[in-house]
């Protein structure tokens, strides 16, 4: 890889496979840089229901990552990262 930016930190995995069976080992590639979050669409849900809010971030440290709405922090029932992808899904109840 060549002129990396921090949108490509993440999960790597190599795959080997033949014909006597298969192989793979991941690493987790942290680029420096400041903190970016990609734009957030709409969420739409249905009036009692729980909402889950993607926020995919770049940028490594990253600290915190906080979720408001008018400057009022919801209640959330988890915050998580899939896959070890640099996405914080929050449920919001």
């Amino acid at each position: 890889m060549s002129s990396v930016a921090p949108e490509d930190g993440g999960r790597y995995t190599c795959r080997a496979h033949n014909a006597l069976g298969h192989a793979h080992h991941s690493a987790r590639l942290n680029i420096y840089g400041p903190p970016s979050i990609r734009a957030l669409g709409p969420v739409r849900v249905v009036a009692g229901a729980n909402a889950t809010v993607y926020c995919p971030y770049a940028g490594y440290p990253i600290r915190s990552i906080e979720v408001h709405f008018d400057r009022i922090f919801p209640k959330f029932t988890s915050a998580r990262s899939i896959d070890d992808r640099p996405c914080v899904i929050f449920v919001v109840v």
